[in-house]
């Protein structure tokens, strides 16, 4: 019996070699390109058994720091618990800044597992000092739908707030329903 056919048996071992594939590519492949397109399909097939590669991933420069973005895609994907202290980890200062606003955008995507973990982290970054981190907080805010999202974002208007962000935040209000 083929794949197409719905023989469960042979979906589970097909599926069990293309995990293999790509935990072995994402391990070995020379390619960093290849590599990251491993660890996001690993993600897609929603691989627990791929949760310690990803979480290690996470730790491993590269150039463009694209082996850290793939991780956090992948982790995204999964969407398991364990990966979403890690993920707004990849959140701080320190990081990449193309990383930072990518591991928002998942910690958004993982908030419903803690979602006062996830806010307590990202709603201190809408003042944060570089503009695409403090965007990418307020759109995360406003796809969480935290009940204290708008309260936030009016906070973080107060004082010194990035020009750029004044009428985003507007939207980002009206988005939430908030006056």
């Amino acid at each position: 019996m083929t794949i197409a056919s719905g023989d469960a048996s042979a979906k589970a071992a097909e599926r069990e070699r293309s995990t293999q594939l790509l935990l072995d590519r994402a391990r070995n492949d020379s390619s960093l390109r290849v590599r990251c397109a491993a660890i996001k399909g690993l993600g897609s097939l929603k691989s627990s058994d791929a949760m310690p590669l990803l979480l290690d991933a996470l730790t491993r420069d590269s150039q463009s720091d694209e082996l850290r973005q793939a991780a956090l895609e992948a982790l995204g994907t999964l969407d398991d618990a364990k990966g979403l202290p890690r993920v707004l980890g990849c959140t701080r200062a320190g990081f990449d800044s193309r990383t930072r606003p990518v591991a928002i955008g998942i910690a958004a995507k993982l908030a419903h597992h803690d979602p006062e973990a996830a806010f307590a982290a990202l709603s201190p970054l809408l003042k944060d000092r570089e503009i695409r981190t403090a965007r990418a907080a307020g759109e995360a805010l406003v796809q969480m739908k935290h009940p204290k999202a708008a309260e936030a974002i009016k906070a973080a208007m107060q004082g010194e707030f990035a020009e750029e962000l004044l009428w985003q935040s507007g939207q980002w209000l009206k988005a939430l329903g908030a006056k």
